[in-house]
């Protein structure tokens, strides 16, 4: 993309998009359980499909500027993407499809993912007819995405060739070849595996058999007199499903923990973790409690075993059962791990943990048996090489067979690992995959599945769970190509001159360690692929030289080198990729890094600080920036986090030879003249409160990206950090200013929350303050909002405010008691009660106010560190949209998941 061209025209992507449509979509999406292109695989932190959707259309159509075209555009955008997550409507795609083709030549155009991750960029490009070239320099993703976007789409109305019977090309599923096909070896594979394994996990008895067993790592009580071996575990609850209850029991027998099993809760044995403490247990004899340092010496010292507490059975009919460790629970288990290729355990990396406890190798991640399982549906995928690949079946048709098989067992190692855990719930107990968060971390207490069992780990699960994922690829789509390779050279991967558009999700700095945690599937993928695709596992273990993040453990403990190195590499990378993009098409960067509290004053560098760095050393203009929701209900990390709850999308270009310089003083009179309105955009789009910060970078730098230079008063040029600093500057006067919207009794409030918070004080100052607002502390009290008496005062807090209200009565209402009555009806009674508050509080009191006011109060909180009550905010601002349309078409509504904890602190989670 050069940047002496003149100005390109305008794209709809730089102009507007459908954010709230968006943004429930992505919301719906990441909660669909099947028909997802994750089913076939597990990738880390994966952007959902109606994001990509939408924002490719919209970079590739040109802004009408014309009001009524501009909206006849953003509806076939919202029909697009579906609020219930799925896929178009057909005539919704085919409408799209042909505008792009016929105005925009979008046949002319490949769209190229350096970072493809697990493909959903790429997938949602061909679904556009679009033809794609993904990248990675990990073999993981790189298998993923070439499965689901160049193998996969392959074999369409192709097969069946080993599962004899009708031909798939007079059924309506264009994949019915496919999945008869995989569901042929799956099947065969067991059959073929399935004596080994009982040797290992037993065979089908008249009683059923076990497809569960439930261990407790186990350490020596520190205590001299007792030296009792504890198991440690966090729940005695087996079963929580009504009517079929099961819990542990515990005796010390002979100088040992025994564990039994009861149906009576009454009986039930306090679990040694010590509960509402993050790693510190209780031994069961004697009562000495120690923590995870304990624990870590045993460990390192090769003094932490494992105990089997329970094995969960599952009868004939489908009842289940628990037993307690019988005699022969551990027969035919093995004590040594297999002949495979193992791999060392980082010494020190992003998201990892288990090292401090003894965990070598990844291979020590698993039990000897579940290695040994895992080992053995590996060899047999990789014996099948010759058998595939020198029949008849086309050879892509063959290729993709076998991806597929080796995939799934890459899939099932999150099933059969000491990662995966015991999930009670209303219906049955079940094992829950390993790796519901990107860390490799202690668990206490894990639960072993039966691939043989039926249940949740078995191999004919997990692949007809694989299978789900062709409904995500497009039928008849455009064609797809995936390299493996480092992203700062993909220019010379491809092959055809073409129209680029760079549309990606990079690394986030140091959020995610992707090559280490890879590893943990890279270790099976090897094992059963690597004589069918030799290309990708050429190395002992995943790439890591080039990858683009900021680990400090690969700069000798240096957070400066790391933090550099992040900015040098990501610079080059985009430069590049600016000179590879067509001069008429923008370049979509998606970031979700949430900055480190306290930043952009006294702090550490962030990821923000770093990417903008780079993007500016790189000649790149932020034309536009939006905020985007995309946080699922089972989010593990977004639920108990300061996480980052959206993602920021940044529309960029190559930055014009001829942009100017401006001052210091200059940029700041451009940002208050600019950030006001882009704050409202952000909250319209239900930016969630705690985002709001972070998105309001896009916007700021906007601004500063559009300059070659800012000069500084001394003659310097403002770097990153600085113009970050005045953004943030700059957004908390916005803030602050929309206090003049606000009525009388609002103003005290907020003036009294944001010194005092709702601690009491002298009847005084509240008077005084009450004199400087023009209310009175008595018309407060009336109001309902305030309590003075006996010379004190202070805030009554939502919990507090009087029930059964009625904004329609209410002769004092203020803006300030709609907000926390609103807050507090969603937080204890739900969406239904707080949207028809705010029907009946929509008629007497501007409710964008209301909003504005949300939002300020989150960040007051945010800033006195004031938690619970950050919560409440933020769980209102952003479900604000779905509360506003249920409340004007009095319908029901699935708000927004929010975040269910915040810590504003600088520790680790």
């Amino acid at each position: 993309m050069s940047n002496t061209e003149g100005h390109p025209k305008q794209k709809l992507i730089e102009a507007t998009l459908p954010l709230e449509q968006i943004s429930r979509a992505n919301r719906a999406e990441k909660n669909r359980k099947t028909g997802t292109a994750r089913n076939l695989h597990k990738w880390f932190a994966p952007m959902p499909a109606p994001a990509w959707r939408a924002l490719l259309a919209a970079a590739l159509l040109d802004d009408p500027g014309d009001d009524g075209e501009r909206q006849a555009l953003l509806d076939e955008l919202r029909d697009l993407v579906p609020t219930d997550g799925g896929l178009p409507p057909v005539e919704a795609l085919k409408k799209v499809q042909s505008r792009l083709t016929t105005s925009n030549g979008a046949e002319e155009v490949l769209v190229v993912d350096p970072f493809c991750g697990a493909g959903s960029t790429l997938i949602e490009a061909q679904r556009l007819g679009i033809n794609t070239l993904g990248n990675d320099l990990n073999p993981v993703p790189a298998l993923i995405t070439k499965a689901l976007t160049e193998l996969l789409p392959a074999c369409q109305n192709s097969g069946p060739y080993f599962d004899k019977g009708s031909s798939a090309l007079f059924e309506d599923d264009v994949f019915s070849g496919f999945r008869r096909d995989a569901m042929y070896w799956i099947s065969e594979i067991k059959r073929r595996v399935e004596p080994r394994l009982e040797q290992l996990y037993g065979q089908q008895s008249e009683r059923g058999r076990p497809y569960a067993w439930l261990w407790a790592h186990v350490t020596e009580c520190p205590n001299p007199a007792c030296r009792l071996p504890v198991p440690l575990f966090a729940s005695s609850t087996l079963s929580a499903q009504p009517g079929r209850e099961f819990f542990l029991t515990l005796d010390i027998s002979s100088d040992r923990c025994v564990f039994g099993v009861t149906s009576k809760h009454a009986d039930a044995t306090a679990p040694t973790k010590i509960a509402g403490r993050r790693a510190e247990f209780r031994c069961p004899r004697c009562g000495q409690e120690f923590d995870e340092e304990h624990v870590r010496q045993a460990g390192t010292s090769g003094n932490l075993t494992e105990q089997l507490m329970s094995v969960a059975w599952v009868g004939p009919t489908g009842s289940r059962w628990f037993e307690a460790p019988g005699r022969d629970s551990a027969a035919g288990i093995p004590d040594k791990y297999p002949d495979i290729d193992d791999i060392d355990l980082p010494g020190e990396a992003l998201g990892f943990r288990v090292q401090a406890y003894g965990f070598p190798t990844y291979l020590s991640l698993y039990t000897p048996r579940q290695a040994e399982a895992l080992s053995t549906y590996a060899r047999e995928v990789a014996a099948l090489r010759s058998e595939l690949l020198e029949s008849e079946v086309p050879r892509k048709y063959a290729l993709a067979v076998l991806a597929f098989l080796g995939l799934c067992v890459g899939r099932q190692s999150r099933f059969l690992s000491k990662q995966a855990t015991w999930r009670t719930r209303k219906g049955p107990s079940k094992v829950e995959a390993g790796f519901s968060q990107q860390i490799v971390t202690m668990v206490w207490d894990f639960a072993e599945a039966n691939p043989l069992a039926g249940s949740v780990g078995d191999w004919g699960q997990v692949g007809t769970t694989a299978l789900r994922s062709l409904d995500s690829i497009p039928i008849r789509g455009g064609r797809g190509t995936v390299t493996l390779g480092d992203a700062e050279t993909v220019a010379s991967r491809i092959s055809a001159p073409s129209r680029i558009l760079v549309a990606t999700d990079p690394p986030y700095f140091d959020a995610i360690g992707y090559a280490d945690l890879a590893d943990y599937f890279y270790l099976w993928h090897r094992e059963a692929l690597r004589d069918v695709f030799p290309d990708l596992y050429t190395t002992m273990r995943s790439p890591r030289i080039s990858e683009l993040i900021a680990d400090r453990a690969r700069h000798n403990g240096s957070e400066q080198q790391a933090t550099q190195f992040f900015i040098q590499k990501f610079q080059a990378v985009f430069k590049n990729l600016l000179e590879l993009s067509a001069n008429d098409l923008p370049m979509i960067l998606i970031y979700a890094h949430q900055q480190k509290e306290g930043a952009y004053g006294n702090y550490g560098s962030t990821g923000w600080e770093a990417m903008l760095q780079a993007l500016i050393e790189a000649q790149v203009v932020i034309t536009a920036s939006w905020p985007m929701h995309a946080t699922s209900t089972t989010r593990s990390r977004g639920l108990s986090s300061n996480a980052l709850a959206s993602y920021i999308v940044l529309v960029c270009r190559a930055r014009p030879s001829a942009a100017g310089t401006s001052t210091r003083r200059a940029f700041i009179s451009e940002l208050r003249l600019r950030l006001p309105e882009a704050l409202r955009t952000l909250q319209q789009g239900s930016i969630a409160p705690v985002d709001l910060a972070q998105a309001a970078i896009g916007p700021g730098m906007a601004v500063f990206s559009s300059y070659a230079k800012i000069v500084e008063p001394d003659g310097s040029p403002m770097r990153v950090r600085t113009a970050l600093g005045l953004i943030n500057q700059i957004l908390d006067e916005v803030l602050a200013d929309q206090e003049g919207d606000f009525d009388p009794e609002t103003r005290f409030c907020l003036k009294w929350f944001t010194q005092f918070g709702w601690e009491e004080q002298l009847y005084g100052r509240a008077d005084e303050l009450a004199r400087s607002t023009n209310t009175s502390v008595d018309s407060l009290t009336r109001g309902g909002v305030f309590w003075a008496r006996a010379g004190k005062a202070r805030l009554l807090e939502p919990l507090e405010l009087e029930e059964n209200w009625d904004p329609a009565t209410d002769d004092r209402i203020s803006v300030w008691e709609v907000v926390l009555r609103l807050g507090r009806a969603l937080s204890a009674q739900g969406a239904e009660e707080a949207a028809r508050l705010m029907a009946a509080a929509g008629q007497r009191v501007d409710l964008d106010v209301a909003k504005e006011l949300a939002y300020l109060l989150f960040s007051i909180c945010e800033k006195r560190g004031w938690t619970q009550t950050a919560l409440l905010f933020n769980g209102l601002g952003t479900s604000w949209s779905d509360l506003s349309a249920a409340a004007r078409t009095d319908g029901p509504l699935t708000p927004p998941p929010v975040q269910g904890e915040f810590d504003f602190s600088n520790g680790e989670e």
